[in-house]
């Protein structure tokens, strides 16, 4: 029986449009495929200190203009109306999900930021979700846009719906559910609870 759904943030939910490529060349003066947190986690301390500083900076602006997905509210109304528990599981820092709520009143029964956890793909932020939530793995869902997102849920144990995007292309013949459109979870959601 589905418990929980424990949602990614920017791309599933929200659209930051953050330019990654230009925050690296920022911090770094050059662009490479390590993803921005690994390269900062890489950093001395004291680099790694300022290099976050600045991610949050650009992260905090990005959520100030961020765009709701259409539906988002929608759904996660439609899944709090069947007493199923909302997570969210996000690499971004707790500033930037702060401004988000504010702006879209959006609210989740436990809400999981890189400053929890360690961030995805690692599993941890979703097994601390769970955790806070009460719930098994085999109970819950994971929603998300990205490989990240399937990595930490296989990881987890935890089912994964994945919308598809240019970030999970990869991934999607290996997701439990391929969501083309975020409404499409109100079906698998139904299905789940059968």
């Amino acid at each position: 029986m589905l418990r929980a759904v424990i949602f990614d943030l920017d791309g599933t939910l929200v659209d930051f449009n953050l330019d990654i490529a230009r925050i690296k060349m920022e911090i770094f003066g050059f662009d490479a495929e390590q993803p921005l947190l690994e390269m900062i986690e890489a950093l001395p301390s004291r680099e790694r200190e300022e290099a976050l500083a600045r991610v949050v900076e650009h992260e905090v602006s990005a959520a100030r203009r961020a765009e709701l997905k259409s539906c988002a509210r929608e759904v996660l109304q439609s899944l709090r109306s069947r007493g199923i528990a909302l997570a969210l599981a996000t690499r971004n820092c707790r500033q930037a999900w702060e401004v988000v709520a504010e702006r879209f009143s959006l609210a989740f029964d436990v809400v999981v930021t890189r400053e929890d956890a360690e961030p995805k793909p690692s599993p941890a932020q979703f097994q601390l979700a769970l955790k806070l939530l009460g719930a098994a793995p085999e109970q819950a869902l994971a929603v998300g846009d990205h490989a990240f997102d399937y990595l930490a849920a296989r990881s987890a144990g935890v089912r994964i719906a994945l919308l598809d995007g240019r970030f999970s292309k990869e991934y999607l013949s290996r997701a439990d559910f391929v969501l083309h459109d975020l409404r499409e979870l109100e079906e698998v959601v139904a299905r789940l609870c059968e």
